[in-house]
């Protein structure tokens, strides 16, 4: 969509001879579902995925990006090749294990979005490939929910969490903590810890999970926050999105 294009030129951190409209390119503005998993191509923009259905955490996540304009030409391949630390999306998609697809003249690759994101702006993706899927896997058992806090425009914190509900626990339990620091990342102790606890269960046993979760970032401080207030956010926000997406889960019995 060349929103976050746009916002590198003007800065001067890069220069182009030319630009490539990819939008026509078969597949990259096209949305489908395939071997139990969501394919989004690499041009549809945030608009578009809103109102997904099944997909309450990423349709949560796409609903804050920018503003009205910015979601209806903003897109997800963008964003995610972009690299912006306070990026709403990638958080949701973590919970789904997405991987993309990435494409050059020397052929195809696919990789995880875990492994994509190095750092602050910097991906893995070489000067000649061009993302043209985001492969999101179905969590048809799960409820899942993303939540963020922002004083401004962009997420101090964002955090997603996805989980089954079997006999009254949760079970298969998902975290990811996204805008506290270089990149969003997964929290597999606060995961592990919530694994089993009571779906209904007081809300000091999901409180320990959020503050697990706090001692697993790497937070930084910037103008979006110090680094011990977004750890105090990440424990309240992963508490409110775990109960969240468990009141979502359908009981398996």
């Amino acid at each position: 969509g060349g929103t976050e294009l746009l916002l590198v030129l003007r800065a001067g951190m890069a220069t182009v001879r030319s630009l490539v409209d990819v939008k026509s390119v078969p597949g990259m503005a096209s949305c489908w579902t395939a071997s139990g998993s969501l394919r989004i191509g690499g041009a549809v923009p945030h608009a578009r995925l809103t109102a997904l259905s099944g997909f309450a955490a990423l349709a949560e996540a796409e609903g804050w990006v920018g503003n009205v304009r910015v979601r209806n030409t903003g897109t997800l391949g963008g964003n995610l090749c972009f690299g912006e630390p306070h990026g709403d999306p990638p958080t949701a998609l973590l919970v789904h294990d997405a991987r993309l697809r990435l494409a050059s003249v020397r052929g195809e690759r696919e990789l995880s979005l875990e492994a994509f994101h190095v750092g602050v702006l910097e991906t893995v993706r070489e000067p000649d490939e061009v993302l043209t899927q985001v492969i999101v896997p179905e969590l048809p058992r799960h409820g899942t929910a993303y939540l963020r806090f922002a004083a401004a425009e962009r997420p101090s914190v964002g955090a997603a969490a996805a989980t089954r509900v079997q006999t009254g626990r949760l079970r298969d339990v998902r975290i990811a903590v996204g805008c506290v620091g270089p990149h969003a990342v997964r929290c597999p102790a606060a995961e592990e810890a919530a694994d089993g606890l009571p779906a209904d269960g007081d809300d000091e046993l999901l409180r320990a999970v959020g503050e697990l979760a706090a001692s697993e970032v790497d937070a930084v401080s910037d103008h979006y926050g110090p680094a011990n207030y977004k750890r105090q956010l990440v424990a309240t926000l992963v508490r409110r999105a775990l109960r969240r997406a468990a009141t979502r889960a359908p009981a398996d019995v």
